[in-house]
């Protein structure tokens, strides 16, 4: 987690659970590499609210200051919690009303936590300080942060979600050939090559994506960044320099296509032209 460049997580989503509540809401996130980064959830909702459901958009009346604190779990670890408010997901941020809710609040109201409007890294960095100056007083989540509410996407456009799937192979392909040829020192593994082509999947697997919520632009744009000829071996067969080494006289036989695939192919593919020469250490193309 650490090797990735993440430093504190912060997210509300997973109050979006169906049926499972994510028992803290700070909390060290424990990743497979078994680095730990410091992790918070909001917990904002009206003090009415029956759910285990937060928002990251609220008006921020006295309603959602009350909510928040009764609907975060670890009273006697932290006495202060963080709040965002405005219109989200483009709807144009906070409003006077609200600006003026928060300087009310600031004053002070009975009955109400103490409220201060301010910037969001002075209280992470507050909150990971505790967090390292007694980490054994907060939990640790192992593994992946499952959310239940997001477990499929369907779409409008459909075309979209082949592309992504094809795309999503392809790389598999690559990335299982390229170690191979890594391996046989045919060529050195090209890391900075094939993450720029999941820098590319990944753009396109943005929630509006791949759903068909977005405007028609974007997908003209899709089809171009996902166009099978850019994810394609072929097309980096052709791109990665020392690649094509020739014809060899022999070849590993199909299987290694069925490793890096998944599953059988019954004869070669024009998807996967590409095969490892364990004589003359080489990649060669398949015979069409």
């Amino acid at each position: 987690m650490k090797l990735a460049g993440l430093e504190v997580f912060v997210t509300h989503k997973m109050s979006w659970n169906d049926t499972n509540r994510i028992p803290n809401e700070s909390f060290w996130w424990e990743g497979l590499d078994g680095t730990r980064v410091p992790t918070y959830f909001l917990t904002t909702q009206p003090v009415t609210s029956d759910e285990l459901g937060t928002t990251y958009c609220p008006d921020l009346k006295a309603t959602h200051v009350l909510g928040a604190w009764r609907r975060y779990a670890q009273k006697g670890t932290n006495d202060e919690l963080f709040l965002v408010y405005g219109h989200g997901d483009g709807g144009g941020g906070p409003t006077r009303e609200m600006l003026e809710h928060i300087r009310r609040m600031e004053r002070g109201i009975p009955g109400l936590p103490t409220v201060e409007h301010g910037a969001m890294a002075p209280f992470f960095d507050r909150l990971v300080e505790r967090m390292q100056a007694d980490p054994a007083r907060y939990p640790a989540w192992v593994g992946e942060l499952y959310l239940e509410f997001h477990r499929g996407t369907f779409t409008s456009v459909a075309k979209v979600k082949r592309n992504n799937r094809r795309a999503e192979a392809d790389l598999r392909e690559i990335e299982a050939l390229a170690s191979l040829a890594d391996t046989r020192g045919a060529f050195a593994y090209p890391q900075e090559r094939i993450a720029k082509l999941w820098d590319i999947l990944l753009l396109n697997q943005f929630h509006d994506i791949l759903p068909g919520s977005s405007i028609g632009l974007v997908y003209d744009d899709s089809d171009v960044n996902l166009r099978p000829s850019l994810l394609r071996l072929t097309h980096c067969g052709q791109s990665w320099p020392g690649l094509w080494r020739g014809r060899a006289s022999y070849c590993w036989p199909i299987r290694w296509a069925n490793l890096a695939a998944g599953w059988y192919r019954s004869k070669a593919m024009r998807r996967l032209p590409l095969m490892v020469c364990p004589r003359k250490r080489c990649i060669a193309p398949m015979a069409a």
